[in-house]
């Protein structure tokens, strides 16, 4: 039989409580990571999918920092957390997700610094990632014009969807700005249009030649069939008589 090494034993134990500790450790993230959950439920009280999502992202988090053998969040710092959301950007995710994992990374360091579960707040001086603004889809030249060719201007409808159109194109007034226009805001004699803007700044607008004929088109034939009240001051008015609505 082979004898055994003075002390082996009280080593293998020593180990073996090493690892039971780190493995404890290990389970207190999950520990305070439920914590967290129920005073998300029971004192914010948001929303269940809400708080499915801050679960989700936070164990993809959790499961980060297991990886480089972390087993306490007072053991992380600024330059862990960056390098969390420089690794999620390596797995393909978008800058609006992103954004959405430091929100709840966030939130969990305030709760467990406001229940005294760490020292200090690492993440606060992390910023959002910027997320670039798309420029909106413009319409061509061509595709204005072939908006207009293929639109249906008949009937009374047609000729005010015809010269909204038309002034819409010549002009470019925002929606609101042109369906709040009012008859005494348009000179047919010059071909110029006022308008009131953003912070109630007036504007004096030309227009041209085809929204001129649109527009008297719109006014010899059809206003006068779509008012019901004498007193309505709107330029482009609906089925009922009354002004338009950016519905």
């Amino acid at each position: 039989m082979t004898s055994l090494v003075p002390g082996t034993k009280l080593v293998i134990n020593v180990n073996f409580g090493a690892r039971h500790e780190s493995c404890h450790k290990m389970k207190k993230l999950e520990e305070n990571l439920e914590s967290f959950l129920d005073y998300l439920s029971i004192e914010r009280g948001l929303a269940q999918n809400t708080i499915i999502s801050y679960k989700y992202d936070l164990i993809k988090y959790i499961s980060f920092l297991k990886k480089k053998k972390i087993s306490s969040f007072n053991q992380t710092n600024k330059v862990l957390v960056n390098n969390y959301f420089v690794y999620l950007r390596g797995k393909g995710l978008e800058i609006n997700s992103i954004s959405r994992n430091l929100v709840a990374v966030k939130m969990f360091y305030r709760f467990l610094l406001m229940e005294g579960l760490i020292k200090e707040d690492t993440t606060s001086l992390i910023e959002f990632p910027r997320v670039s603004k798309k420029l909106p889809h413009v319409l061509s030249l061509r595709e204005i014009d072939l908006l207009l060719d293929k639109a249906n201007f008949k009937g009374k409808l047609g000729l005010r969807d015809q010269a909204l159109l038309e002034l819409f194109y010549a002009t470019g007034l925002r929606v609101s700005e042109l369906i709040y226009l009012k008859i005494n805001d348009i000179n047919m004699e010059n071909c110029m249009l006022k308008c009131l803007g953003k912070g109630s700044k007036e504007r004096i607008i030309p227009f041209g030649n085809k929204a001129y004929q649109s527009l008297k088109l719109y006014l010899d034939r059809a206003r006068p069939k779509l008012v019901k009240n004498p007193d309505e001051d709107a330029l482009f008015l609906n089925s009922r008589g009354e002004s338009l609505s950016r519905q």
